[in-house]
């Protein structure tokens, strides 16, 4: 339950019709303010602090989730760890940009390899709003068509899909960045979604952890487990490591 000061915000936000039209003529010197643009479909400060939640979580815990999972991945695979330093230490004195992040070719397959293996969204529902026929899922393999009717919910269950062997090789349940190189892969590998729904936060969650793991790099010289669990999921609005993350660092 969120405290009462809270709802002073939202109180804000729901103005009147008459200054909520100010918002709608936006150019590129004026400020948008996403509270009151929602605050044009619903007056409910409930339903609008549920949606303002909403846009947030994925810069918090999801990011938080993946990359305490890429770190657990990387103490137990010192092959992995001991291949980032070529590529990030290659910058030599250059700032860690976006655009620079983005040129570190391992520590991007690093990353896709982490979320494809423990991906905070683990699965996903939607609603038909129309009867459609999908060309594959039906029949006894699964490569016939299926009718799904208008009104019925379609689960994708994306933790089952990244480890699809079909799709990933005989090696799916196995952390190896290298797969990735010239890997191009579209509704296979689907963490953000995809379509219009796809999470609108994608690249900043990708450069976060990026960014993150290239400083550990930068300052660190080994990385070790000092965890004896193994794997156990916990579900909550996303999925995480049940026992944490527990590591040790040794400074360059």
């Amino acid at each position: 339950m969120a405290p009462p000061w809270i709802y002073s915000h939202f109180s804000s936000g729901c103005r009147t019709d008459s200054e909520l039209s100010k918002n709608d003529s936006h150019d590129s010197h004026q400020k948008v303010v996403l509270l009151y643009d929602m605050a044009k479909e619903t007056s409910d400060k409930i339903d609008l602090r549920n949606q303002i939640l909403n846009v947030f979580f994925p810069a918090r815990d999801s990011t938080a989730i993946a990359l305490s999972n890429t770190i657990y991945l990387l103490a137990r695979h010192p092959r992995v760890w001991g291949k980032l330093p070529r590529d990030v230490l290659s910058l030599g004195d250059k700032p860690l940009t976006y655009e620079t992040l983005k040129s570190l070719a391992y520590l991007r397959y690093t990353v896709n390899e982490a979320i494809r293996l423990h991906s905070p969204l683990y699965e996903s529902f939607r609603i038909c709003l129309n009867s459609a026929v999908l060309p594959t899922g039906g029949g006894p393999g699964g490569s016939a068509p299926v009718l799904i009717k208008k009104g019925q919910v379609v689960a994708m269950h994306i933790y089952s899909l990244h480890r699809d062997k079909s799709i990933w090789g005989v090696d799916a349940d196995e952390f190896r960045p290298e797969r990735w190189e010239g890997l191009r892969p579209g509704w296979e590998y689907v963490p953000f979604l995809g379509g219009p729904r796809i999470c609108p936060a994608q690249n900043m969650v990708l450069a976060e952890i990026s960014y993150a793991l290239a400083r550990l790099v930068q300052e660190f010289s080994a990385l070790e487990n000092r965890d004896t669990e193994p794997w156990v999921e916990e579900h909550r609005m996303t999925a995480e490591s049940r026992h944490g993350c527990k590591v040790a660092l040794t400074a360059v």
